[in-house]
């Protein structure tokens, strides 16, 4: 019985080991392209180095990004592309 329960424990881990690479690869090859900021409005340094930060995890993100953060900068795509 213990052998049972051990075998189903490594293959248990083994599935779960395969799955989470499966993800991982998955996850890795649908990531958007990233964007490269064109803004015409003055960015201090640490606001373009963040803005890129988004930027880089594809249009979505920094679309996310600029929405959430819209009533403390003020900040519209067209400014930024």
């Amino acid at each position: 019985m213990r052998k049972r329960n051990a075998k189903r424990r490594i293959f248990g881990a083994l599935a779960l080991g395969v799955a989470v690479a499966f993800a991982a690869s998955a996850r890795a090859e649908d990531r958007p392209p990233p964007v490269r900021l064109n803004p015409s409005i003055t960015l201090t340094p640490a606001q373009y180095v963040r803005l890129q930060a988004v930027a880089d995890q594809g249009i979505d993100a920094l679309r996310r990004y600029i929405w959430r953060t819209r009533m403390i900068y003020g900040w519209r795509m067209s400014d930024l592309l």
